[in-house]
């Protein structure tokens, strides 16, 4: 379980490198710009969250739940997402590279980069 509270983190948005946020609740928390590189938020509820220009490269985002959430132009460079919870989530600018995203479920609301292929990244579609 996490060691901070949710007012604590959002207060410090910008100083969360290789932080430990397993299972905080997040939703609906405004985090644009903040710098999560390396964070652990396996398990973390970031549904509806404001996550537009935030770095997650290298972040554990395993099991997270990201539904409607906002990434655009988020940086999820080598970032784990395996068996995240992407459905309904904004990806439309987010920078995908070499993301791990085997086991991630979206759903026909979520929004790619143009010319990004979830299948071909082994994430399974929720009907």
């Amino acid at each position: 379980m996490s060691y901070f509270t949710r007012n604590e983190v959002v207060e410090a948005v910008h100083k969360l490198i290789k932080a430990d946020l397993q299972g905080i609740d997040l939703s609906g928390a405004d985090l644009s710009r903040a710098n999560l590189y390396k964070a652990n938020l396996t398990g973390a509820n970031l549904s509806r969250a404001n996550l537009r220009s935030t770095t997650l490269t290298w972040a554990n985002l395993y099991r997270a739940d990201l539904q409607g959430a906002s990434l655009g132009h988020a940086d999820l460079r080598w970032a784990w997402l395996g068996k995240a919870n992407v459905s309904g989530a904004s990806l439309t600018t987010a920078n995908l590279r070499w993301a791990y995203l085997e086991g991630a479920k979206y759903d026909q609301y979520t929004k790619f980069p143009k010319g990004f292929d979830p299948k071909e990244n082994w994430m399974i579609l929720m009907e």
